[in-house]
């Protein structure tokens, strides 16, 4: 993937798109898919990309037959999974803004009427100024309304701009885009500059491309079409624009900063070719503060002064305490954010205060420098409100320099003379109140305050008291954005990738040092992505000429000697002497000396998977008011970021080395080894929560916990084999539900070998294990087995009662067992007793409408459908008091919807079997089986319908993922066969029909399973169209004889058998008796 190019407003091409997971798209493909990861229907991407909805549909399917898939869906969920799914969403957000940013310019061009004015693009043929980024630049001014002319003025030296005789120029405007040039070329570049800066009528207009703002266009387009009024297109845009930044979470638009305090001497006629470059660098710059843009406009000579007013140099009185920032060459550019705290500070009188929040080395100190630098405000200081100490020398110091005269002095060591250390502070206050309201404009910052009760007192509120003016503070404290006197919260984020290798390389630049920039990339994926910790390890990979996989190695295996080394170099490299190390662990100290049992919750955090920590597993501790403290502490020092999975479920994540230290720091002063009771508490909390989730079958959060449960694993060297057993064996069960049986039945088997080592103690977990042990083995065909494991099961909770979800669920999968094993009556008697159990203990629960549901599936089979459909209704409506789209509401619409297709109501079946496949696709992949069980109702509905084309797509569809899920030789591939094989039967197509019908058969058979009656009924009607009768009769006897083996003797399956094996003897001695 190519990175974002640099251009006049950021594009992301469809180039750079045209591959997704390695399949190649056209443009207006990309296009299209952008639309619908974000949810878009066919009339809306019609309209906003001013095709026809048509189009839009066969573009739509030629995707499909790309990905080879058969839903928009499945077109959405290959993009999620790729690698450039955030760099789509980049995408689409620039198409969104750029339909607006057009018609905003149309707007203007209606203004123009006939009047167009004429504009010559100049430029200089190389790697900034191509020919691509003029014909952009051109479009949008001749969408604005001028005539426009792009040409080279490297190659056409010799073509005049001014009229010889007049002295005019021979077109309305010039625009010129700067960028950089090689030394050979400024010469004639400033010749030209100058010869078109003679004194004429006309304006020429330069400007430097940089990047994204909108508003710089159209400051441009308000210095051309000075008579028209464009605040109206203009606000239009910009309502639009922060419309639409809500929901694509755009950069807002920048705003005009303060004006610039850069010592501008020189006037451009004066500055020779040699100086030209370092000119143009400082003075463009200069401007770039001014209109806060990436255009610079310059007018003609007359109108310099006018621009050199507006970049006055602060005034001399000026008080200003120290603001130290890094060197230019390795000063991190955050353009963005110096324009949040402009325009935060910019929305009313009175005193403005902004808190910048981020984690300690993100750069907040420096971010708040550098905004103050830019200020032309009689007062910038600078608080250090660490400790109390600092916070009232801080104060002093102000004070100090606020007092110019003889007298005024005197009073304030009269006042630092003062023994009372509360009167000396209330007065100290007081005439630092009426020193700053002697002041016109004032900018204070109150740097690395730990919470706001320690600033209060000596914090500006009311203007009458104060004066007026500007407050920045800076600090870790997640929860200052709640304070009322605080009018706007700023997160300081990551660093992106960009700028990571940007501030990592200008670093190692220093000294010449160079590595490889694929190494760097890769480098700094392992680097926590904040100012300190990319800094940090160039300096040190500097110092110490570390390989970076060397670097990597002591990052992830902490020790106080590798911190005390990274200190040292900081130190020596810049004015900032806590490492990540520091931070992190004293953060850790403060939190658990507030209170002693944070440890059990922190150690299970440092324990876990850093992403996605579901909320609620920690409310397993039993105490939620410590949880709810907890948090609050970790925002607090910005250790976490709170988040949302899928918008479902609460959750917080935590840097991997943040992690890592607190992992280090926790093995240290709690001295962990295998034998601590704490690690079998947070051990007990996991499996506890995992429980919990499968007992109400959630799979969002099994999959999460999946993930959580695997990391914890992971430290071998901290988990006895107790602990690890016992989270196999639940991760097991979670690898069951999401149908991975090849590693449900290792974990669980794994598990079972050491639990039965202290069967007293582990006997419900023994249990549990067999249980779920017992249904991979059922799923995966070997029901024997499947039956002894649950039985055993079952027995355990015999032994031990009391766990009644338990027990509930061994009688449950133990009748589906027997249903499978063809025991219809015994499989029904122990539905019924887990019926029992659930109606008692768990009325209205998941568990209670699992059960439920299997008993109206094993009446579906038997062919009772009316009582089916009544258990399956009761199932559905005690899911749906869950959730409306739980999973399991998705099983029983499946089993409803068969049930109503057999009872001959197709129009409610298709509803509800469409229903239970879009809340599959919610959940699974479009290869899981679950989707190819919702595919395979829906084929035999369409069957019956007399669909036969579509029921044929349905049911390959549904048998290409069992096959791949499960082998060609299994049960739920045998159904697909047969099914598929009746649909060839009622086609006419003979041969396609047998072949798939004999192949469900004797997989049928191979398992000895019930079903093989239908395929045997199925061949039956086949040999009959052929008009073997007798081979049909031989197929209906063997049918005839699995029912009546299998099924209660009043069952409709054995009678619908007889009927036909009568209809057909009475035929064949019809025709006998004739011939």
């Amino acid at each position: 993937m190519q990175n974002l190019k640099k251009h006049l407003f950021p594009k992301i091409y469809p180039k750079d798109l045209e591959t997704i997971n390695g399949i190649k798209f056209t443009w207006r493909e990309i296009d299209i898919v952008a639309f619908m990861v974000h949810g878009k229907s066919t009339k809306k991407i019609a309209s906003f990309l001013s095709i026809s909805p048509r189009t839009v549909e066969n573009h739509v399917r030629n995707i499909m037959m790309k990905i080879e898939c058969n839903s928009r869906e499945a077109i959405v969920d290959f993009v999620e999974k790729s690698q450039e799914v955030q760099l789509l969403k980049k995408y689409y957000s620039n198409l969104r803004i750029e339909v607006v940013f057009r018609e905003c310019l149309k707007e203007i061009s209606a203004l123009i009427k006939k009047d167009k004015s004429s504009c010559k693009l100049l430029y200089l043929p190389g790697e900034f100024n191509t020919e691509e980024r003029n014909q952009i630049l051109a479009t949008y001014l001749k969408l604005a309304g001028f005539n426009v002319v792009s040409e080279s003025i490297k190659e056409k030296k010799d073509k005049p701009l001014i009229d010889e005789k007049s002295g005019q120029l021979l077109t309305d405007y010039i625009l010129f885009p700067f960028s950089t040039y090689e030394i050979d070329e400024i010469g004639y570049v400033k010749e030209k500059f100058l010869q078109l800066t003679t004194d004429n009528n006309k304006e020429i207009v330069t400007l430097e491309i940089k990047e994204n703002d909108y508003l710089s266009f159209f400051e441009l387009l308000k210095r051309m079409l000075k008579t028209l009024d464009l605040e109206s297109a203009v606000s239009k845009f910009i309502k639009h624009y922060e419309e639409l930044s809500v929901s694509l979470e755009l950069n807002p638009l920048i705003k005009k900063t303060s004006n610039s305090s850069l010592d501008v001497q020189q006037h451009p006629e004066n500055i020779n070719t040699n100086s030209f470059k370092k000119w143009k660098l400082n003075w463009l710059v200069g401007l770039l503060l001014v209109f806060s843009s990436g255009f610079i406009l310059l007018l003609s000579n007359d109108q310099f002064g006018s621009i050199l007013e507006r970049i006055k140099l602060p005034s001399k009185n000026i008080i200003r305490s120290d603001l130290p920032i890094p060197a230019e060459p390795i000063l991190l550019s955050r353009p963005h954010i110096l324009s949040q705290i402009e325009e935060s500070l910019s929305k009313k009188k009175g005193i403005q205060v902004i808190s910048l929040v981020g984690m300690g080395g993100s750069g907040k100190t420096t971010i708040a420098r550098q905004y103050a630098r830019l200020q032309k405000a009689n007062l910038i200081w600078e608080i250090n409100a660490d400790t109390k100490e600092n916070l009232i020398n801080s104060f002093e110091n102000l004070v100090d320099a606020l007092c110019k005269t003889k007298e005024e002095k005197k009073i304030l060591r009269d006042l630092q003379g003062i023994k009372n250390p509360q009167e000396k502070e209330k007065k100290i206050i007081l005439l630092l109140k009426s020193k700053l309201k002697e002041i016109s404009e004032w900018l204070l910052i109150y740097d690395n305050v730990e919470k706001f009760t320690n600033i209060q007192k000596y914090f500006p509120y009311d203007p009458e008291s104060w004066g007026k003016g500007k407050i920045i503070i800076t600090s870790r404290d997640h929860n200052l954005g709640n304070n009322n006197y605080i009018n706007h919260t700023i997160q300081i984020k990551e660093l992106n990738a960009k700028e990571k290798l940007t501030l990592f390389n200008n670093i190692m630049r220093i000294g010449n040092v160079h590595h490889s920039q694929i190494g760097y990339k890769k480098f700094l994926d392992n680097i926590p992505p904040f100012p300190l910790d990319i800094s940090t390890a160039a300096y040190y990979l500097k110092a110490t000429n570390v390989t970076l996989e060397g670097y990597l190695k002591h990052l992830m295996n902490y020790n106080q000697e590798f911190a005390e080394t990274q200190e040292h170099i900081l130190k020596e490299a810049s004015d900032y002497t806590k490492t990540r190390y520091n931070i992190i662990t004293l953060s850790l100290k403060k939190i658990i000396d507030t209170q002693k049992n944070f440890e059990k919750l922190l150690l299970l955090i440092s324990l876990l998977d850093p992403k996605n920590i579901p909320k609620s597993l920690l409310d397993t501790c039993g105490d939620n008011s410590l949880v709810d403290g907890l948090f609050y502490h970790l925002n607090k020092y910005s250790l976490i970021a709170n988040e949302t999975y899928r918008n479902l479920i609460p959750v917080f994540s935590i840097h991997r080395t943040t992690q890592e230290i607190s992992l280090a720091y926790l093995k240290k002063t709690l001295t962990l080894r295998k034998d601590n009771i704490l690690l079998d508490k947070v051990a007990n909390m996991l499996e506890s929560y995992i429980t919990e989730i499968l007992d109400k079958e959630d799979f969002l959060q099994m999959k999460l916990l999946l993930s959580q449960g695997e990391a914890f694993l992971k430290h071998d060297e901290l988990l006895s084999n107790r602990i690890k057993d016992s989270l196999k064996s639940v991760l097991g069960c979670i690898y069951y539900y999401l149908s991975n049986y090849v590693k449900a039945k290792q974990l669980l088997e794994e598990s079972l070998l050491n639990l039965r080592n202290d069967y007293h103690n582990n006997h419900h977990k023994i249990a549990r294990a067999l249980m779920y042990l017992g249904n991979v083995y059922r799923t995966l065909g070997d029901f024997e087995k499947a039956k002894n494991l649950l039985e055993e099961s079952l027995s355990i909770y015999t032994q031990y009662p009391g766990n009644y979800v338990g027990n509930g669920r061994a009688l449950g999968y133990l009748g589906i067992i027997y249903r499978g094993l063809g025991d219809y009556s015994k499989a029904r008697s122990l539905l019924e007793k887990s019926l029992e159990i659930y109606q008692a203990h768990s009325h209205d629960s998941i568990v209670h409408a699992w059960v439920l549901s299997h008993l109206g599936n094993t009446y579906l089979i038997l062919g009772s459908y009316k009582q089916a459909c009544a258990l399956l209704e009761q199932s559905l409506a005690i899911y749906k008091k869950h959730s409306e789209d739980y999973v399991g509401v998705a099983w029983v619409l499946g089993y409803l919807g068969d049930a109503y297709r057999a009872l001959g109501e197709y129009k409610k079946a298709k509803i509800l079997l469409e229903q239970s496949l879009v809340i599959c696709r919610k959940y699974f992949p479009e290869n899981h089986v679950y989707i190819a069980s919702s595919l395979a109702y829906l084929g035999a509905l369409h069957t019956e319908m007399g669909e036969y084309k579509k029921a044929r797509l349905l049911l390959e569809k549904s048998f290409e993922i069992y096959e791949k899920n499960y082998g060609e030789n299994h049960i739920q591939t045998a159904r697909t066969l047969r099914s598929l094989g009746r649909v060839y039967l009622l086609e006419g197509k003979m041969l396609e029909a047998e072949k798939r019908l004999i192949k469900s058969l004797n997989i049928f058979k191979f398992y000895k399973y019930s079903e093989s009656y239908l395929s045997l009924e199925y061949l039956a009607e086949l040999y009959l169209k052929k008009d073997f009768q007798p081979q049909a009769i031989q197929y209906l006897e063997q049918a005839l004889q699995i029912v009546q083996t299998h099924f209660p003797k009043d069952s409709s399956h054995i009678i619908r058998i007889q009927n036909k094996l009568i209809d057909l003897q009475a035929s064949q001695s019809k025709k006998f008796i004739m011939n």
